[in-house]
């Protein structure tokens, strides 16, 4: 846990204290304390999500460019960046806010320098689209975020 300091940005106050900070197995993560699903695992098992990082070791050596649409706060980018090395790179896309400022955090805290997050969504089509998302003041699947019509 943080203190109480508030991080202000984009029509949002954050408070420190609201956020959850763990050595897990991939590094160091931060999310949000309402998270129920991928906080919720983070904060009882240290990972979650594993068998797909495992599927995706096998696909991943030095040197590749890898991409993670959806990041959230990590939990699958983490492990691609040291799988990629120092010599390779992950594109990392997460249109939250506060999630993406959470994998962000995670991203200097465990020095990784190899991965680029874009704070944006993906889709087939080109265009503009309405999110809804959790600004930390509910609780929630903050991975369900979906684009809407």
């Amino acid at each position: 846990m943080f203190g109480s300091k508030i991080l202000c940005g984009c029509k949002m106050k954050i408070k420190l204290e609201n956020l959850s900070l763990k050595e897990c197995r991939h590094g160091i993560m931060v999310w949000p304390n309402n998270d129920r699903t991928i906080g919720a695992a983070l904060a009882h098992y240290g990972e979650f999500a594993e068998g797909e990082n495992r599927m995706m070791a096998r696909y991943l050596e030095n040197g590749c460019v890898a991409i993670d649409v959806g990041t959230n706060v990590g939990t699958t980018a983490l492990p691609m960046s040291r799988a990629v090395g120092a010599s390779g790179k992950v594109l990392a896309f997460e249109p939250q806010p506060l999630i993406a400022n959470c994998f962000s955090a995670a991203l200097v805290l465990n020095e990784i320098s190899n991965t680029r997050l874009l704070t944006t969504a993906v889709s087939q089509k080109a265009g503009f689209a309405r999110m809804d998302f959790n600004a930390g003041t509910e609780n929630g699947n903050f991975g369900a975020t979906a684009l809407s019509k």
